[in-house]
């Protein structure tokens, strides 16, 4: 256990399945090293240095009209530490988006997901907003996941009614976190010679690199890791990029395999951070 877990926060962690958590930069520090989870209905904060149970954990409040059902699941916490996107749904089960039964199913009849953010602002939560673009009435949306600068979500999309965990029908897009146009990633597909193609290959659990680069003419290079099966059953990492203009469009690319990894294993819900050690110093520009 890390040396700052508080009593009280190992009782909150303690108390229920909490499903996928987040954490954010900006409230990772001692005395408050902060989580937020879903509690299958709410989502909720939670201070892991803290010693008094009651003061461990609280609700962050919605308030407003939410599609997709009144739940809230699999929530990603902007790295400013200002906003929260979570899925809206009909079902959370022990902490997993979907019915009970999601583990073992593809198809999940009722079921519905649209993507939203809500305020962290201090733990209290505010006025909830859809992240437009993402909140269609046929569709799931679901696992968002906030770029390195929050400028954009990258999330899986699958048709309503779909089991969404570990769902083959799924596919990854980005949009900007304000909403707006979504866009396929064209790392979707696998290469033409593997006789498989997407939707079918399990495409999900998407998350960015933890920095970008922009270059002098406008361009910002990003990089996402994912989960796919179009290998076989087993789902294998891989990695893709997308690129940006100065005028806002957006490029995406194939992927590639992460050849390292165990081939006979399944390798899922990759993290991509730097854990426990500073982020590389910014490049240095010498003269002589």
């Amino acid at each position: 256990m890390p040396p700052f877990l508080g009593a009280g926060g190992l009782a909150s962690l303690d108390d229920g399945p909490l499903g996928i958590n987040t954490v954010s930069r900006a409230h990772w520090s001692t005395g408050a090293h902060m989580i937020v989870a879903s509690n299958d209905t709410d989502l909720v904060w939670i201070n892991l240095d803290a010693v008094d149970a009651g003061a461990a954990r609280g609700t962050i409040a919605r308030s407003g009209t939410q599609t997709g059902g009144s739940l809230a699941g699999a929530p990603s916490w902007s790295h400013d530490g200002k906003t929260i996107a979570y899925v809206a749904t009909n079902e959370v089960t022990d902490g997993r988006l979907g019915s009970a039964l999601a583990s073992f199913i593809s198809t999940d009849p009722g079921a519905a997901a649209d993507l939203f953010t809500v305020p962290y602002n201090n733990g209290q939560g505010g006025t909830i907003a859809p992240v437009m673009g993402a909140t269609g009435p046929n569709n799931e949306e679901f696992y968002p996941a906030f770029s390195p600068d929050d400028a954009y979500l990258a999330f899986d999309k699958a048709a309503n009614g779909l089991s969404m965990y570990n769902q083959a029908q799924a596919e990854l897009y980005v949009i900007p976190s304000k909403g707006g146009t979504p866009t396929r990633l064209h790392a979707n597909d696998p290469p033409a010679c593997s006789a498989v193609s997407s939707p079918g290959v399990t495409n999900s659990w998407p998350k960015w690199s933890p920095s970008i680069t922009t270059t002098p003419d406008g361009r910002t290079f990003y990089w996402i890791v994912f989960s796919s099966t179009r290998l076989g059953s087993s789902p294998q990492l891989f990695i893709t990029a997308m690129v940006t203009t100065a005028s806002g469009g957006v490029e995406t690319y194939g992927a590639l395999y992460l050849w390292n990894q165990p081939s006979t294993e399944g390798n899922h819900t990759p993290a991509w951070e730097y854990f426990n050690v500073p982020p590389p110093p910014p490049p240095m520009v010498i003269a002589q």
